[in-house]
């Protein structure tokens, strides 16, 4: 679903509300007329929507993005699945799945992008069909072997042979059984 559909099925789920635009040559936000939609413009909003870049920092996530609220209970800010974007409730960007931002991210050498794809061992696993824990084991060693820093290229190799050989034994095991 594109940025612009997620808007648009927003926008329909809000109960279309009137919106604006961001008219460039003047520096403006000016109000759609009824029976017409900006939806193919990257600049717009709910009309008079305080949290309009919020709002759509969120739909461009594909509603991904987590948001957090203020709360009248407690006034801490608590996660939310579905923001309701009143006008007197205070948003942010949701903080709670790094616990601290200054803690070495152990997995990094892992994950990779590739023309906007996310790809980890786990995910290459997933998309081949490996379903034996010892060799997705293998071949997360054999994606980076030696670039981890703590193991040589041939030390990785020789855990990524003794992977392959447990497997062997267990498929000999199991057919013994």
């Amino acid at each position: 679903m594109s940025k612009h559909d997620n808007f648009k099925k927003h926008w329909l789920d809000m109960g279309q509300p009137p919106v604006e635009y961001f008219n460039t040559k003047e520096n403006i936000w000016i109000e759609v007329l009824p029976n017409r939609g900006v939806f193919y413009d990257y600049s717009y909003r709910i009309k008079g929507d305080k949290h309009w870049m919020l709002r759509q920092k969120w739909i461009d996530s594909g509603f991904i993005l987590p948001i957090e609220y203020l709360s009248t209970f407690d006034g801490k800010y608590a996660l939310t699945d579905t923001p309701k974007w009143d006008f007197d409730t205070k948003y942010r960007e949701g903080d709670l799945l790094v616990t601290d931002k200054n803690k070495k991210d152990q997995g990094k050498h892992y994950r990779f992008e590739y023309r906007g794809i996310k790809l980890d061992p786990a995910r290459i696993c997933k998309i081949y069909g490996v379903n034996s824990l010892l060799v997705g084991q293998a071949i997360k060693k054999l994606l980076v072997a030696g670039g981890r820093g703590n193991k040589s290229y041939e030390q990785d190799l020789k855990d990524v042979i003794c992977a392959v050989n447990r497997e062997l034994e267990m498929i000999k095991e199991d057919k013994e059984a």
